[in-house]
């Protein structure tokens, strides 16, 4: 059996066989693993096991102190898995690790996508910009320097560009638009989330969005364009009223073998011939064996709360459930 490590604060993910410590699968992954003398008498691989159980090839490794495994500490160039992990050693850096900015943005576009949703798209400034991983979110500031969280709504651009929908109905919201229609400029902080697309496991992926929680996945379905969906990607989108679909026809244009989409409205109606009803319920009934499956979830936190709880009975390991809202 193999076993789902993810590594933090790079938050790197890799699988392990059941033959492999994790520095052997890490190493295999072309991970910047930090180790030395690959017998656990060195303290180079050493890290904190957060989540999970291991086991080591020979025992108990010399290099640990007394007091260390009750402390959670382990070197992993020995520490076989036993469970999916969650460890931590800081030494281990992700290329696609970007560093917080704050930079003043200006207005590119803005449109109106429904009666309460707005496109809008800043272009950086000249000499800098802010580099994100897609599923990542930025803080936008309004003119009195109050700031709210917004995901990008888009794959990284050559030209630096982020686009947002932003959803009206809020008092930032609300003011945020009317200050744009007045003054262009805007300030731009991040990025921030770890809810991103990565390229391991190999796993099929579902995207789970509620209302404008569609941005957070839209990010992650271009991105996986520009790599021809590697993995299989299924999207699934839930909305209250058939207007609240205002990518609906954008979606339909993705055309390959490795993405599907399922639109899904709250209540029938008769002008809707799609799926009607809550999230979780199509998922189970086009994967009633969550146990090798990805899943990003994005929109209200009560949405995502009660989709991930509805979806761990069927097999969705805790390990592979991805949203800004879970603290693991």
């Amino acid at each position: 059996m193999s076993y789902i490590v993810r590594i933090k604060p790079c938050n790197q993910t890799i699988v392990v066989d059941d033959d492999e410590t994790v520095l052997d699968a890490a190493l295999r992954c072309d991970i910047d693993f930090p180790f030395s003398c690959m017998s656990a008498i060195c303290t180079t691989c050493l890290g904190k096991l957060i989540q999970g159980d291991i086991a080591y090839i020979n025992g108990e490794p010399y290099g640990l102190e007394d007091v260390e495994p009750n402390q959670g500490y382990a070197l992993f160039c020995s520490a076989m898995p036993k469970s999916d992990l969650v460890i931590e050693v800081n030494d281990v850096i992700s290329d696609d690790d970007y560093p917080s900015k704050k930079l003043h943005y200006h207005l590119k576009k803005l449109e109106s996508l429904n009666e309460k949703t707005h496109r809008v798209i800043l272009a950086p400034p000249a000499d800098d910009r802010i580099k994100y991983r897609p599923g990542q979110y930025v803080h936008l500031f309004n003119q009195k320097n109050e700031s709210a969280p917004f995901t990008i709504a888009n794959a990284p651009q050559d030209n630096g560009d982020l686009e947002f929908h932003v959803q009206t109905g809020t008092v930032f919201a609300d003011k945020f638009i009317i200050d744009l229609q007045k003054n262009p400029q805007v300030i731009v902080e991040g990025p921030h989330g770890q809810n991103v697309y990565q390229c391991r496991p190999s796993f099929p992926i579902l995207l789970l969005s509620g209302g404008v929680g569609i941005s957070h996945s839209m990010a992650i379905l271009q991105y996986a364009s520009t790599l021809h969906f590697p993995r299989p990607v299924h999207l699934y989108w839930g909305c209250k009223k058939i207007e609240d679909f205002y990518l609906l026809d954008e979606i339909k244009k993705i055309t390959h073998d490795n993405f599907q989409f399922t639109p899904i409205l709250l209540e029938p109606n008769d002008d809707w011939q799609e799926k009607t009803g809550l999230i979780h319920p199509a998922v189970l009934e086009d994967y009633p064996d969550l146990t090798n499956i990805e899943v990003h979830a994005s929109g209200s936190s009560e949405m995502v709360q009660a989709t991930f709880e509805a979806l761990q009975p069927h097999g969705l390991r805790q390990i592979l459930m991805h949203s800004d809202y879970l603290a693991f």
